[in-house]
């Protein structure tokens, strides 16, 4: 007769709950070699305890518990090898969506790093001008009058068309474009588009357009979005120093509600493209 072990044996060997034991012996996946009818106690063979690693790599590789009860029992290597392709592909799946996240949190932490390295040299509101300004990106155009409302709707049919850039909810970093002439002060502002900005490792992909802005007037703006200071400071810097613009205005930004729920922290980095003097 076989050498058989009790479950505390069992379960201290290989590092088992004894309650999940009995409960695979419920479940059919894993039933002791003998029950001692009159005390109730199990008893396992040595050959379950490979049964139990079995069943560990099971639930490790992410097989259900019926998953595994019909792959403890089968008999087909043929099967077996189906079953471990399957799980395969969809761990791939899975890496691949990591992947894009670990990219998408490293887009953002970038960003925020470089804008407060940025903002800690220069100070808000401070205006200065930069050149050859460029960034990639999908964009679309919103109906109607251009509010929150259109807005979200173009973002949600955006994503539609182009699911492999969409990102969870309302996207990290989405830029919004307006026509200068209409920064003025307390009057609403329409965005005539709106580009979900991806990394430069995807701007070869056909659907990736590229926004080369150029010399462009750069500010970082702290609290409400168009804020008046923020305009009034805008236009008088373009009259004071006599500069044509192409006519249109991008506003990042950096830390808004999807980074914290503060208005008065938020902060937007905003783009003027203008004409080469």
């Amino acid at each position: 007769m076989k050498k058989t072990y009790k479950i505390g044996e069992v379960a201290e060997i290989k590092n088992i709950d004894r309650q999940t034991l009995r409960y695979y012996d419920k479940l059919g996946i894993l039933i002791p070699a003998i029950i001692d009818n009159e005390t109730g106690y199990r008893y396992y063979t040595l050959e379950q305890f490979i049964d139990v690693d079995r069943i560990k790599f099971c639930k490790r590789v992410g097989l259900s518990l019926e998953e595994t009860k019909k792959f403890m029992d089968g008999t087909s290597l043929n099967g077996a090898l189906d079953v471990l392709k399957r799980k395969k592909d969809l761990f791939a799946e899975d890496l691949k969506r990591i992947q894009t996240i670990h990219s998408d949190l490293e887009h953002i932490i970038d960003s925020l790093e470089r804008s407060m390295d940025i903002v800690m040299e220069r100070g808000f509101d401070e205006i200065w001008i930069e050149d050859d300004i460029k960034f990639y990106g999908i964009s679309g155009s919103p109906s109607g009058e251009g509010g929150l409302y259109d807005f979200e709707l173009e973002l949600s049919d955006m994503n539609k068309r182009h699911p492999r850039f969409s990102e969870i909810g309302h996207n990290f970093g989405i830029t919004t474009e307006f026509r200068f002439d209409e920064l003025v002060p307390d009057q609403p502002v329409k965005a005539n588009t709106i580009i979900l900005r991806v990394n430069k490792s995807l701007k070869d992909d056909s659907e990736v357009q590229k926004f080369d802005l150029g010399k462009c007037i750069i500010t970082y703006h702290k609290g409400k979005r168009y804020g008046r200071l923020m305009k009034e400071s805008l236009c008088n810097y373009v009259i004071e120093n006599n500069i044509k613009t192409k006519g249109k205005i991008y506003v990042v930004p950096i830390a808004n509600r999807f980074i914290v729920n503060e208005d008065s922290k938020h902060i937007y980095e905003v783009i003027i493209p203008i004409e080469s003097s």
